[in-house]
């Protein structure tokens, strides 16, 4: 007889909370080492999953060619912003992802409030 593997909707509230709070300490420990810059690597799959569909075979290609291209417009709007000296990339890159991880949170929050995601 084969074991069935839990579904999320099985997995206890309490457990689920420390799961999401270890996902949250990883990856601010992962941006502090690595830069603000890594914040693109978090925000484009989201934006291509908002254009086209969440098909990984074209998503991991589509997030390494979008990611390299909003970094290389950063970059120019960095040097061309104040163009003697270089504006932080960083700040940048927040300013194009923060919209969108404000639009997925208030998004979320509506598809909870109907009864959840697959209501």
């Amino acid at each position: 007889m084969r074991r069935r593997l839990p579904t999320w909707a099985s997995i206890p509230g309490s457990f689920k909370t420390r799961i999401l709070l270890l996902n949250t300490f990883l990856v601010a420990a992962a941006t502090s080492v690595v830069g603000v810059i890594s914040f693109v690597g978090l925000i484009v799959p989201h934006i291509l999953r908002l254009l086209k569909s969440s098909d990984n075979r074209w998503l991991i290609i589509g997030s390494a060619l979008l990611g390299a291209i909003l970094l290389n417009i950063a970059d120019m709007l960095a040097r061309v912003i104040v163009a003697p000296s270089e504006f932080p990339i960083g700040v940048i890159t927040a300013f194009a992802g923060a919209p969108v991880f404000l639009f997925l949170l208030i998004r979320a929050g509506r598809q909870q409030q109907k009864g959840g995601f697959y209501a």
